[in-house]
């Protein structure tokens, strides 16, 4: 709801043709902008996780890793996405959610 990057009036967001003619002239920013927002999702997942976990170390944190994976993977096939993104993007919700989980355990 933030982003800048609105999609034109009319566009059906059903028809992913269009959807994805419109994703693909997206600039670098509005990947970014998400990429950043998966991390930073990730990484407070992994955190909160932890801290409900308490004391181990980092598995709960991965878990929550994965399953935001999985619905990463399902907004993926969803809606069109670059490969790029896609690839960077899965990698992030497992990078986001470990280091989450190890600033609260290494913090709290």
């Amino acid at each position: 709801m933030a982003s800048p990057y609105r999609p034109p009036e009319g566009l059906d967001l059903n028809d992913r043709t269009a959807l994805g003619n419109w994703i693909s002239t997206l600039p670098f920013g509005a990947f970014g902008l998400l990429l950043l927002a998966y991390f930073l999702g990730s990484m407070a997942g992994g955190f909160v996780t932890n801290w409900i976990a308490r004391p181990t170390t980092y598995r709960p944190a991965l878990s929550t890793g994965f399953a935001l994976f999985v619905v990463g993977a399902i907004n993926l096939v969803t809606i069109p996405h670059p490969v790029w993104f896609a690839v960077v993007s899965s990698c992030l919700y497992f990078i986001g959610a470990r280091l989450g989980g190890r600033l609260q355990t290494k913090y709290m």
